[in-house]
């Protein structure tokens, strides 16, 4: 990629807000994009990684209720500010881009994270008790939002985060994986690459008979 101005860092994150257009910004995994709350009217469309929306309850504790995944606008900003904070999932690039240049698009199917549609499928996933038909449902409704690389799908999302989404533990998200792994459903050549073996295995595991849920 060219044009990348900066490597995000507090010093930036202020400045940061006025680059507009088709300017790429980098963001570490971990990092800040944006914070609830925080006055903009920018979107952010992300072009590689994944990020993470967040929200915090009065106690302060975070809730994990989107992933942004490359190709997918963040959020609508809500009376010029964010309604979520935006974190990178993983190493991520970005870019900024004003509402004129984006509700055009998002008319025509581009996907928004923070979308109302998104955040339900949430409620629909938590809403099954048997965890790994849980995480079969995910895998199903998230597997479209992914790119092609090299073996298999690029799946930039960690245990840990797939945990707190899925209201369950990391070592629940790394049995039922493994489990999945050795039924044939799916294979992962790498830790950062996904492949369905057996979709209709996989959809009989998530309990789905016609519609694919989204993650």
């Amino acid at each position: 990629m060219t044009d990348m101005p900066w490597q995000r860092g507090v010093a930036d994150r202020d400045c940061s807000l006025h680059y507009v257009g088709q300017r790429i910004a980098l963001a570490g995994a971990g990092e800040s994009i944006f914070r609830e709350e925080e006055p903009s009217s920018l979107y952010v469309k992300l072009l590689s990684g994944a990020g993470r929306l967040l929200r915090y309850d009065e106690e302060g504790q975070r809730n994990l209720i989107a992933f942004v995944l490359p190709g997918e606008i963040a959020e609508r900003p809500l009376a010029g500010r964010h309604r979520f904070t935006l974190e990178a999932a993983s190493d991520c690039s970005y870019v900024l881009e004003e509402e004129g240049v984006v509700a055009p698009r998002l008319e025509t199917g581009v996907a928004l994270a923070g979308g109302v549609d998104r955040l339900a499928e949430r409620g629909i996933l938590l809403s099954r008790h048997h965890i790994p038909s849980r995480i079969a449902a995910f895998l199903l409704g998230i597997a479209p939002r992914l790119l092609p690389g090299g073996a298999g799908l690029r799946f930039p999302l960690s245990q840990v985060d797939m945990a707190c989404y899925l209201a369950t533990t990391p070592e629940t998200i790394c049995r039922t994986l493994r489990r999945f792994r050795e039924q044939g459903l799916i294979e992962q050549p790498a830790q950062d690459r996904l492949v369905i073996r057996d979709e209709a295995g996989l959809r009989r595991a998530a309990g789905l008979q016609r519609r694919l849920l989204m993650a």
